[in-house]
C-alpha cells in the first residue's frame, strides 16, 4: 500500500509530460423512439461513447432529468421530431466534468410524454465526482480528470473556477473519511500527499502525468483547497475527484 501511495504521489506531482490525455469515441449506441417509449430503456456505456436517438414518429424531446419539465442546468435537452430525425450525444470525460451526477447516472425523459417516456444512462468511467465543494469568489471550484487511467497512457487533471492567481494544495488519499476543514468538508483522509499548486489569471490549473503499471487497482481521491478571501473561512474547496485505476 505504501509503495502504491508513493507511486501515486510521483504520478500526480509530475507536470512535464507531453502525452495527450482524453477519452476518444469508443462506440455508438442506438436508442429507438417507438410510440411513447425509448427502447432500450437503460443503456450501459463507456466514457467516450456516443448515443444516437432515432425518431419513430410524433413530437418528442430527449431531456436530462426526471421531469415533467426542465428545471435548469440539464446536461442535455434535444428535440426528436419530424424536423429532427435523430439526436446525438457524445458522453466523454469533458461531458462528465461539466455535468457531474451521482455515480455517473443520467436519467432522461420526453417533455411531451414524461409519465411513460423515460430512459436511463449509466456511464462507466475511470473517474467519478463527489459533491464536496465549498464556494469561493467564482463559485464552486471544479476538479476534473481526463483519460482512461490504463497503464502506458496519460492522465490530465484540471481545476477551474478558483480565485485568480491564488495558491492552494491538492490533497491525495487512498481513503475517503470526511473531516471538517475551514468551514467545509475534506474527503481524502488521511492524505498521503498534498501537492502545492498555483492558479493562473483565469483561476485554473492543469497538469499532465503518465500512468504507471504499478497503479493498477488503486482507488485515489483528490480534492483541492484554495486560498480565497470570498470563502467562509478564507479557503474554498473543490469537489472530490475519485480515480479508479483499472
Amino acid at each position: 500500500m505504501k509503495t502504491k501511495a508513493w507511486q501515486c504521489a510521483v504520478l500526480l506531482v509530475s507536470g512535464l509530460c507531453f502525452l495527450a490525455a482524453g477519452s476518444a469515441a469508443q462506440g455508438t449506441h442506438t436508442v429507438q423512439q417507438t410510440s411513447n417509449f425509448f427502447e432500450p430503456y437503460m443503456l450501459h456505456i463507456e466514457a467516450g461513447d456516443r448515443i444516437v436517438w432515432l425518431h419513430g414518429g410524433g413530437f418528442h424531446t430527449v431531456t436530462e432529468g426526471v421531469g415533467p419539465q426542465p428545471t435548469g442546468g440539464e446536461a442535455f435537452d434535444m428535440p426528436l421530431d419530424y424536423d429532427h430525425q435523430y439526436a446525438s450525444l457524445l458522453i466523454d470525460d469533458a461531458f462528465l466534468c461539466s455535468n457531474p451526477r451521482v455515480n455517473n447516472i443520467y436519467a432522461y425523459y420526453c417533455q411531451v410524454h414524461g409519465v411513460h417516456m423515460k430512459g436511463l444512462i449509466v456511464v462507466h468511467s475511470a473517474w467519478r465526482s463527489i459533491d464536496s465543494a465549498l464556494d469561493g469568489v467564482a463559485g464552486a471550484p471544479r476538479l476534473c480528470g481526463f483519460g482512461t487511467l490504463e497503464a502506458g497512457t496519460a492522465l490530465r487533471i484540471e481545476l477551474t473556477s478558483g480565485a485568480p492567481r491564488t495558491q492552494g494544495v491538492i490533497f491525495v488519499g487512498l481513503e475517503l473519511d470526511p473531516r471538517p476543514f475551514y468551514g467545509g468538508t475534506l474527503l481524502p483522509w488521511p492524505p498521503f500527499a498534498s501537492i502545492a499548486i498555483g492558479l493562473d489569471a483565469n483561476g485554473s490549473y492543469t497538469t499532465l502525468a503518465p500512468v504507471g503499471a504499478g497503479l493498477s487497482g488503486a482507488v485515489v481521491g483528490l480534492q483541492a483547497a484554495l486560498l480565497d478571501a470570498a470563502a467562509v473561512q478564507g479557503v474554498s474547496l473543490s469537489n472530490t475527484l475519485v480515480a479508479n485505476f483499472p
